[in-house]
């Protein structure tokens, strides 16, 4: 029988304040762990797996950012967030907020039913005129030097066969990594699901 020994690798963050009695300035013992907290966070906002002694510049930015992951925005961030491809529309992110949108199980449920792609997110009678306008307000961008982000209302079918309504207000960035995406947050319009909702039907 043959054992296997796991490696792991362990990194730590650490944050420090010298307390002396005779240069505190007034600081209580309290105030110079509340420093020490605060040099600690600001290792982590620079990638972790450091040391950082605390310096009286980092007052103004104490904990401005908490310390919080990408991972716990993203997921509890109430908004539907979606990254795809923007040359072939794969889809590259979505979060839980999407997937219970599109009334999913979970992310797979999500990808299957979309079929890993932003034209699954569409409804199929809106798909060509949502392209047409998210790349016209793009090039309508890109000639006037600005950086809006475009917005295009379209349906959505959830898996369950329910059509709704949704804003899509995207931005499309350059990425080392993937080239050029979309940056995405869809937004319910319940007005618009109001006004359609008599008409809006599905064979499904």
């Amino acid at each position: 029988m043959a054992i296997r020994s796991a490696t792991r690798h362990c990194a730590t963050s650490m944050g420090y304040a010298i307390y002396s009695a005779d240069q505190a300035d007034g600081k209580s013992p309290l105030d110079v762990l509340r420093d020490s907290d605060t040099a600690l966070y600001t290792v982590k906002l620079h990638g972790k797996n450091g040391c950082c002694r605390y310096a009286s510049g980092m007052t103004a930015t104490r904990r401005v950012q908490m310390g919080f992951s990408l991972r716990d925005v993203v997921f509890n961030l109430p908004a539907s967030i979606l990254i795809y491809d923007a040359e072939d529309e794969d889809i590259l992110f979505a979060n839980e907020e999407l997937i219970s949108l599109f009334e999913c199980d979970d992310l797979d449920d999500f990808l299957h039913y979309t079929k890993h792609s932003f034209r699954g997110i569409v409804h199929p009678d809106d798909y060509e005129r949502v392209n047409t306008s998210i790349w016209q307000q793009i090039y309508a961008c890109t000639n006037r030097h600005d950086k809006e982000n475009d917005a295009v209302n379209y349906r959505i079918i959830t898996k369950r066969g329910r059509v709704r309504w949704v804003i899509d207000r995207g931005r499309l960035v350059q990425s080392e990594r993937y080239g050029r995406i979309f940056y995405v947050i869809l937004i319910p319009d319940e007005q618009m699901d109001a006004m359609h909702a008599p008409s809006d039907k599905t064979d499904g």
